[in-house]
């Protein structure tokens, strides 16, 4: 049986760690081992794990390093062989039974590099609503991500185990042979990205790398999420932009892609100048790092297309085609206008 290393990244989440822990308790699947690495909470998140988890692996940090960045240090701790899978699972996220289980099988019978299920969404009160936070992940030529069923009710249509291009981290599952694929210089995660888009960004250049991802509807989990200030939206869309950077096919990026990013910053820096200037920052500090992270593609540039295609044809709340987007965009910048006079 392949051992599941399962990887908790928490800072100061305390009040999510029991619900995550009873439920870890729970699965079916046996051969887990846990670590949580706490990024200098000021909460009594370590005491917690100390005495409600003594089985389980504790890293500390000083300092708060990001979600990445974590991820990579529990990565290189758990000494990963041939075989065995990485799970990283966000300490408000919540696995029913067979999560663990139902993904290991899966990718086992489909070879697929790595893997999520059916995630559902809670609300404040960590209640179930009844609607959709991902059923996988495409992405935009753009390369912001869509999640599948975003803000949608559970129907059966989302009911179907298929290839789907990512899948989020908030309960993600790699095997160990395509994280050695991948992260050649020790990251996983880019950990440029302190928060915010290193899921898809590792889920881009493992599909690059000839990796296939598989969604897992039998695998159920519920997870709050939270909404961005103006300062982590910034972060965000420069953590997209910068995976682009490393990753985009070159006539994409000279003819598509660079372009877009420098009318968005303008765009950004005239309508919401908070954010512009985050995005602003982010970039300047560390373009050239992702251009010099560029690695060959082992997938031709119409399979990628082929997926940017596949993205626009999803169930969706979110934007997909460009009208849409820059119609979207707009509106939101006339209300937050409207706000703040």
């Amino acid at each position: 049986m392949a051992t599941v290393y399962v990887g908790i990244v928490s800072y100061n989440s305390l009040n999510d760690l029991t619900g995550c822990f009873d439920a870890l308790a729970k699965q079916s699947y046996a051969d887990v081992k846990v670590t949580v690495l706490d990024n200098a909470s000021v909460d009594e998140s370590v005491a917690w794990v100390r005495e409600h988890a003594p089985d389980c692996s504790l890293i500390i940090n000083r300092e708060n390093v990001g979600f990445g960045r974590a991820h990579n240090q529990i990565v290189k701790a758990s000494g990963l062989q041939s075989g065995d899978f990485y799970m990283t699972l966000n300490p408000d996220a919540t696995l029913m039974p067979e999560y663990i289980g139902q993904l290991v099988k899966a990718m086992t019978e489909t070879g697929a590099g790595w893997a999520g299920g059916k995630i559902l969404m809670k609300d404040e009160n960590n209640q179930p609503n009844g609607l959709l936070y991902s059923a996988g992940q495409g992405i935009r030529r753009d390369g912001y991500v869509v999640n599948v069923g975003e803000n949608m009710a559970d129907a059966v249509i989302f009911n179907q185990e298929r290839e789907v291009f990512a899948v989020t981290g908030a309960a993600l599952m790699m095997r160990q042979e395509t994280i050695r694929a991948i992260a050649a210089d020790g990251e996983l995660f880019d950990e440029q990205m302190f928060l915010y888009s290193e899921d898809m960004d590792a889920g881009w250049r493992a599909r690059l790398q000839g990796w296939q991802c598989w969604y897992v509807p039998t695998a159920v989990a519920y997870h709050r999420g939270g909404k961005l200030d103006a300062k982590r939206r910034g972060q965000a869309l420069g953590n997209t932009y910068l995976s682009v950077l490393k990753n985009a096919y070159p006539v994409d990026l000279i003819t598509y892609n660079l372009p877009l990013i420098v009318v968005n910053l303008v765009l950004r820096l005239i309508l919401s100048p908070s954010v512009g200037w985050a995005l602003v920052r982010q970039m300047w500090r560390h373009s050239s790092t992702a251009l010099g992270k560029r690695k060959p593609a082992k997938i031709s540039r119409d399979e990628m297309l082929k997926w940017f295609q596949w993205t626009s044809e999803q169930p969706t709340t979110q934007a997909t085609g460009m009208n849409e987007r820059i119609q979207r965009y707009l509106s939101k910048n006339k209300r937050e206008a409207a706000l703040r006079s």
